[in-house]
């Protein structure tokens, strides 16, 4: 799940710059535009807002996945390896013990 989380807060805030320079291309402005060119401009920034914020939150809920996953993979407890665990009898299992003489 981490690298889920990594990947898309990549993705995320790869395309969020790629957003932002499209919205400032698209913002200059033409030298004299007609009502048509005005109005394809604003639907293209709106557009391109629209990116942007999509890309942000993609980025927000990987970051916060590789946050959480992070928090709860610290609290849980590992699993005793085979050498540590022992029988209801107090031999240990998967160790060889040494045998009296």
């Amino acid at each position: 799940m981490r690298a889920a989380s990594v990947i898309a807060a990549v993705v995320g805030l790869l395309s969020a710059i790629v957003c932002f320079l499209g919205l400032a291309a698209e913002a200059l402005p033409y030298p004299d535009p007609t009502p048509e060119m005005l109005a394809a401009q604003a639907a293209s920034v709106r557009a391109w807002q629209l990116g942007i914020l999509l890309s942000l939150g993609l980025s927000a809920a990987g970051i916060a996945g590789f946050m959480r996953g992070r928090r709860t993979g610290s609290e849980v407890e590992p699993r005793p390896t085979p050498s540590q665990r022992t029988c209801s009898d107090g031999a240990t299992r998967g160790v060889e013990l040494p045998r009296g003489r």
